[in-house]
């Protein structure tokens, strides 16, 4: 099944009408940088279990999360996924050294991304020192939650891995302004990144 997409407009509402702008990649960006931003992205759309990316193919995009939940995972030898983490709005994904991805990504429902051509996008990065400042930061972000999560699964009990894992989902949605009593959880904990399925 093919993505569904939808080019951004060319008369500049979208991205300063994004609701994750204040989070995502691009929040470093002032006006005129960001009309001219939203010209290299389009907006597409993956229905529930729909992959984005796949483990080891070519980085020929960048994402970043507008809508919706993706379960990243690794594919062991086995056979099994292992999940590596979620992806929720304002995260930015498919940044890698190799110039492959090191991980699969799947929509959890509905998602829809902003996805960035790699080499317009680097092009226009080259001279934005803010916004290379802003991946930076998300980058350290993403390897502060990463040694966060080694830790939860070297060193808790069951209970506390779902605990902690319940709690920074909880955070995760709070830092989205998704106040509720409730937390919303589109994946069964049998696909939590405690476990692997």
């Amino acid at each position: 099944m093919k993505p569904s997409v939808v080019t951004i407009e060319p008369n500049g509402h979208f991205c300063n009408d994004c609701a994750v702008r204040g989070a995502a990649v691009c929040s470093s960006l002032d006006a005129a940088e960001l009309r001219e931003f939203e010209h290299l992205g389009r907006r597409v759309h993956f229905d529930s279990g729909q992959t984005v990316f796949s483990e080891e193919d070519i980085t020929t995009s960048f994402y970043n999360v507008l809508e919706g939940a993706m379960r990243l995972y690794k594919l062991l030898p086995d056979g099994r996924r292992q999940i590596v983490g979620f992806a929720l709005p304002g995260d930015f994904l498919g940044m890698n050294i190799s110039g492959r991805h090191n991980f699969s990504a799947d929509a959890i429902g509905a998602v829809t991304v902003c996805q960035f051509g790699k080499a317009p996008f680097g092009r226009f990065s080259e001279d934005r020192p803010l916004l290379l400042k802003r991946i930076n930061e998300l980058a350290i972000r993403e390897l502060s939650q990463a040694r966060d999560h080694m830790v939860l699964l070297g060193r808790r009990s069951a209970d506390e891995k779902v605990a902690t894992f319940l709690l920074g989902w909880r955070d995760r949605q709070v830092a989205l302004k998704a106040l509720s009593d409730t937390v919303p959880l589109p994946m069964s904990l049998r696909t939590s990144p405690t476990t692997s399925a």
